[in-house]
């Protein structure tokens, strides 16, 4: 997948359901969520989007409780939407993210 088209593809999302689009890191770690790729994607969006940059646990899981609906690619934040009975989408092929996913979700929520 080429992230040039990341910004299209979320300013659909954002026209279709209404919602503002909400970029958070889910862990800082080198090789995991950068938050100048999401502000990179997030200027390149015709769409309202925010660049959240808390490293707070905490809060970090008051954005998922609070949100609308998640798509991510971290097995973490995928887990806590779980918990909170939101709409999720991971975007990752890793098989451990696959395997909580068979194994946890309702067929109707394996995306």
């Amino acid at each position: 997948f080429d992230v040039k088209y990341l910004p299209g593809i979320l300013d659909e999302v954002a026209k279709t359901t209404g919602c503002t689009i909400v970029f958070f890191a889910a862990g800082t770690a080198p090789g995991h969520d950068s938050f100048e790729v999401y502000k990179t994607v997030s200027e390149k969006m015709k769409e309202p989007a925010i660049v959240y940059e808390a490293e707070n646990v905490w809060k970090t899981v008051a954005v998922i409780s609070g949100a609308e609906a998640v798509l991510a690619s971290s097995l973490h934040v995928r887990i806590m939407s779980f918990i909170y009975f939101k709409p999720r989408v991971t975007w990752c092929s890793l098989e451990k993210h696959g395997h909580f996913i068979n194994l946890w979700d309702a067929p109707n929520m394996r995306v």
